[in-house]
C-alpha cells in the first residue's frame, strides 16, 4: 500500500462494497485510506443505507459513484446531504480549560494551625 504513495493518483477506486459493513470490514477500509493517504473512492448501490454512507464517510471514504439511472443517483445525492454534519478531529476533543491563578508562594501552610 505504501508504494502508491509516491504515485501521483488523486483517488483510490474500491470497486466493491462489502456486503455488510461489520467492525472489520470498517477497520480494513480505514487502514487502506491511512496506507494509502489518498482520497477513498467506493463503488455503492442506488439504495444504499444513510447508516452505510455515515460509515463510509467515517472510515475515510470522500467520494462514491453510483450506477443506474438519474433518479436513483439523485437519490443517494439527497441522502449524502441528509447526513449529519462530521465531526472534525478538534470537535471529538474535550476542551479543557484551567483557571490562571498564582500558587501560594507562603512557606507556612495554613493547614498546620
Amino acid at each position: 500500500m505504501r508504494s502508491i504513495e509516491p504515485l501521483s493518483l488523486d483517488s483510490v477506486f474500491l470497486e466493491h462494497m462489502p456486503s455488510s459493513l461489520t467492525v472489520a470490514a470498517q477497520l480494513k477500509i480505514s487502514r487502506i485510506n491511512i496506507l494509502s493517504h489518498k482520497t477513498l473512492t467506493f463503488r455503492v448501490e442506488p439504495d444504499v443505507s444513510p447508516d452505510e454512507l455515515r460509515s463510509l464517510r467515517a472510515v475515510g471514504v470522500r467520494l462514491v459513484l453510483v450506477s443506474g439511472e438519474a433518479d436513483a443517483v439523485r437519490q443517494v445525492k439527497d441522502r449524502v446531504l441528509d447526513l449529519p454534519p462530521a465531526k472534525t478531529e478538534k470537535q471529538d476533543r474535550p476542551i479543557i480549560s484551567l483557571p490562571r491563578g498564582q500558587a501560594n508562594t507562603d512557606e507556612e501552610d495554613d493547614d498546620d494551625e
